[in-house]
């Protein structure tokens, strides 16, 4: 089964901030994401594994 890939600004929602704050944290690492070719520069994709391991290290409910 293929897992499903947020955008940063589904991903931003579903942590209820910005998506700045999304990729400040992607930048820093805190989030993984893999960045695809696009419009630009690129576009970075958070798989919801990703996205929960993330909830789950900082203790936040989704």
């Amino acid at each position: 089964m293929i897992e499903k890939r947020l955008t940063v600004e589904e991903t931003a929602q579903a942590l209820g901030v910005q998506p700045r704050v999304v990729r400040r944290r992607i930048n820093a690492g805190t989030i993984k994401a893999t960045k695809y070719p696009g419009r630009s520069g690129g576009e970075y994709r958070i798989t919801e594994t990703d996205l929960q391991e993330y909830i789950d290290s900082m203790g936040l409910k989704r």
